[in-house]
């Protein structure tokens, strides 16, 4: 990730004033049965 972002945007004049819970970053794309786990947990 050689420019990468959490809570502006890409030219980095606007930030985002809400909040962001459980962040995550994995190194893979997740499967449908990974992702709907996470989301019921």
């Amino acid at each position: 990730f050689n420019r990468f972002r959490i809570g502006r945007n890409r030219n980095g004049n606007t930030y985002f004033t809400g909040e962001i819970d459980e962040l995550r970053i994995y190194n893979r794309a997740l499967t449908a049965s990974e992702i709907s786990s996470l989301f019921a947990n």
